[in-house]
């Protein structure tokens, strides 16, 4: 399988872990230490906030990817998101919040597959970077990840030219995108 095909699922591969070009031979699942070997993006869920309702107090999801800067190396890993983003659903529905963006993706159903998640920041650069490619968005946006800078904010990525990731209130709306690993 190869970038740009259509997976299992019938999402758009966007990244292989092959071993060619510098890329890891396959890559963990956090959630249950498996094996993968592709990414694979649906079309959008919907916009949606991230977590809690922006009014104190705010939360800090525990056990997820947390970081309060772009460069730390936590930015880039991939395989974190689905284990991110079950925490987060489970966390989410403890507290009584709904239509999370995390809530959306894990609740997505695309072909026969359940199993799509809310990307970490590291996999969500990897479809910013698949993007011209693939015309992964046609209206440039931002985008959320299942990663957290802290208690009041959660890392996006923008799909405008050239711009960094930036943490943003988790109140606020976002476009979500829903990804699986296989």
């Amino acid at each position: 399988m190869e970038i740009g095909e259509e997976g299992p699922a019938g999402g758009v591969i966007f990244y292989v872990a092959d071993g060619q070009g510098g890329r890891p031979f396959g890559f963990t699942m956090t959630d249950d230490n498996s094996t993968a070997y592709y990414l694979a993006w649906t079309s959008n869920e919907t916009s949606s906030g991230w977590g809690d309702g922006g009014g104190p107090p705010h939360t800090l999801v525990e056990n997820i990817t947390t970081f309060e800067d772009e460069s730390d190396l936590k930015a880039t890993i991939i395989g974190n998101g689905r284990k991110d983003t079950q925490i987060i659903v489970a966390h989410m529905e403890s507290e009584g919040i709904t239509n999370t963006a995390a809530q959306r993706c894990a609740g997505a159903i695309h072909g026969t597959y359940n199993d799509w998640f809310l990307p970490s920041l590291g996999e969500l650069k990897e479809l910013y970077k698949a993007n011209d490619l693939l015309n992964v968005v046609s209206m440039p946006d931002f985008y959320w990840s299942s990663s957290q800078a802290d208690d009041v904010d959660a890392w996006q990525q923008s799909f405008f030219s050239d711009m960094e990731p930036n943490a943003n209130g988790k109140h606020g709306a976002s476009s979500v995108r829903a990804i699986r690993a296989f």
